[in-house]
């Protein structure tokens, strides 16, 4: 997965959204539908951006960006709305046409299943023409069609469908692991380097404060939320690992840098790291260090302990 955090912006942060919306190139698969609402433009798709319409929508719906950490961009938005008439919440995502094309909105469409299941949506649904790339990508990620429709663009009457997907889709199924390789591989899907605070935020890609305001997870909460810092991961795996009855140690090496350790504003270097011990060999599992992710052998636990802290 790549390394995307959904932002959900402020009001006085929707310039970005404006600028999307505007953009005849993004909005293109918005253009040529029989739709009514204000500020709409049938030739391009774009959209007139109302602040007052969005201060009203607050209830009931969920709007973010998506930021990729790894180059502090956002490269496009996610969202969910209930519709009272058919009594569902309609999802949809746009990636900024520079950014099509690159892996972007499988992960992104993942994230906003999961961000409704913590917000106790059951189901998302979307809908578009048949023919569409995007019919391709909701299959991809799990989505289910469920009605076949006809949808009217540019006065041509096109094949469409409903699609929808249970928003359980993406809790991890921690009963099918069988050895080490298996707990790597599971680590690899299922959880990505992040943290919470005390304030119940989430942070991707970033460690401001993290000394200051850093809360350690739950098993539960680190499956669910699908992140974990070097302590929450370390943590997991020797969950998993206690399931598959493998004998396993949890560490932790640091390196001490100054003589005031109350000192919050500090670097600190530290790292948590787990063994495993089978038939005489010890067993290294690194996913947290993503430069290191991977499995390595040791011939006993001092060589692991001596090699890891070095």
């Amino acid at each position: 997965m790549k390394n995307l955090e959904l932002i959900k912006p402020t009001i006085r942060q929707y310039g970005y959204y404006k600028k999307l919306l505007s953009d005849p190139k993004t909005m293109n698969y918005n253009a040529g539908y029989n739709v009514s609402y204000q500020g709409y433009h049938y030739d391009t798709g774009c959209i007139d951006f109302n602040y007052d319409k969005w201060k009203r929508n607050i209830k009931n719906s969920y709007f973010a960006y998506i930021k990729d950490t790894s180059i502090k961009k956002y490269i496009g938005y996610v969202n969910y709305h209930y519709n009272s008439n058919d009594d569902i919440y309609e999802c949809g995502i746009v990636i900024e046409d520079k950014y099509r094309g690159l892996g972007y909105s499988k992960d992104s469409l993942k994230l906003l299943v999961k961000e409704a299941f913590n917000n106790g949506i059951d189901y998302l649904y979307d809908s578009f023409e048949r023919n569409r790339n995007s019919l391709k990508l909701f299959l991809d990620v799990g989505f289910k069609i469920y009605k076949d429709i006809k949808i009217i663009k540019f006065n041509k009457e096109l094949d469409g469908v409903i699609v929808r997907i249970k928003t359980d889709k993406f809790l991890p199924n921690t009963n099918n692991l069988r050895n080490i390789d298996d707990v790597l591989e599971f680590m690899k899907n299922n959880i990505r380097y992040g943290w919470i605070d005390i304030n119940n935020d989430i942070h991707i890609g970033n460690m401001k404060d993290f000394r200051r305001i850093y809360k350690t997870m739950t098993i539960n909460e680190i499956l669910k939320l699908g992140i974990g810092t070097c302590i929450d991961q370390v943590n997991l795996m020797h969950y998993l690992l206690n399931k598959i009855n493998i004998k396993n140690k949890m560490f932790a090496t640091r390196i001490y840098e100054a003589n005031d350790y109350n000192d919050l504003d500090s670097e600190e270097h530290m790292h948590c790291f787990i063994l495993c011990y089978i038939d005489n060999y010890v067993y290294h599992i690194e996913h947290p260090n993503w430069y290191r992710i991977g499995i390595y052998k040791y011939e006993n636990e001092q060589e692991a302990l001596n090699t890891i802290n070095k």
